[in-house]
This record gives structure tokens, C-alpha cells and sequence, in this order.
């Protein structure tokens, strides 16, 4: 399995992007806002492997200057689609993460739904946290969410996906 390849997540796309996985971005949203209180600490966030686009759309809904970035073509351009059907700015951008050079830091930055830990080495995940840190203002907040193998375990359902 090769984590590169934008074919394996366009593959498993309507697994991990369900309609019950879409469902939630509000609630988890809300969950977001309410633990660290985004808007406390400036409007300018970055949403790292953002897919497509459900935590960078529901930021921008709440007037949040939003960038996602992602590097699979596909979800970007699903992730703008969706952002202009619903009247909203957001900027998306199609890059490998560690290659994205951006004008201004961010106040803060999301990287949510188990989109970290595909490095091929611990240190190839560490360079990911650091770039983060590195695209943000003094003092501002990095919200790393994953689930741990024993959640997924416990909830594991084996499902075919259609081609």
C-alpha cells in the first residue's frame, strides 16, 4: 500500500468520505471551537490534509480566512466545488504539505480525521509537526486529531468498495 499514490485515496474516497463522515464536520466543528476557541486567537487558520474540504468550508461558514491544502487532486477539487456551491471563500491548494510555501503564517492550523502518521518513518513525522509549527505566528495553536488503533479496532467494520 503506498500512501503517495493519489490512486489508493481515490480508491478508498468513499470510505473515509461517507455521508455519515460528512455529517459530522459541524459537530466536530463545534467540539473544535468549543476545546480551544479559535476565534480567540486570530482569524487566519490552515487546515492540513484537508480532504475535501469539510472542516475548511464549515471554518470558512463561520468567517474564518481559511487555507486547505491537500495533495490528492481529486479531493481539492471536490473541496472547491463544494466551497462555491455554498457562496464560500476558501482557499485550496493542491501540494505535497512539506513543499507549500505560503505569503502570511496562520494564527492556527487543524490537521484532523487521521490525516497524520503516514510518513514512512518516525522522522518523516516529525518533520510534518515541525513544518506546522513553522506556518504559524508566535503563540498560535496546532489541533493534531487521530483516532488510536484501539478505537478503530473496536469499531472496525470490513466493507467493500465500489470501483
Amino acid at each position: 500500500m503506498d500512501y503517495d499514490d493519489p490512486a489508493f485515496w481515490e480508491t478508498v474516497e468513499p470510505v473515509i468520505f461517507d455521508s455519515e463522515v460528512c455529517n459530522r464536520a459541524d459537530q466536530e466543528l463545534a467540539s473544535l471551537e468549543a476545546l480551544v476557541r479559535l476565534g480567540t486567537i486570530g482569524s487566519r487558520v490552515l487546515d492540513v490534509c484537508c480532504g475535501i474540504g469539510r472542516h475548511s468550508i464549515g471554518l470558512a461558514s463561520k468567517g474564518f480566512d481559511v487555507t486547505g491544502i491537500d495533495k490528492v487532486e481529486k479531493y481539492v477539487q471536490r473541496a472547491r466545488r463544494t466551497a462555491i456551491a455554498n457562496g464560500l471563500s476558501v482557499k485550496f491548494i493542491e501540494s505535497d504539505f512539506l513543499k507549500y510555501v505560503p505569503v502570511n503564517k496562520f494564527n492556527a492550523a487543524i490537521c484532523l480525521w487521521n490525516s497524520f502518521g503516514f510518513g514512512k518513518t518516525r522522522a518523516d513525522d516529525v518533520k510534518f509537526v515541525r513544518k506546522v509549527f513553522d506556518l504559524l505566528e508566535p503563540g498560535g495553536l496546532f489541533v493534531l486529531g487521530f483516532v488510536g488503533k484501539e478505537v478503530v479496532v473496536a469499531n472496525f467494520q470490513l466493507q467493500k468498495i465500489k470501483r
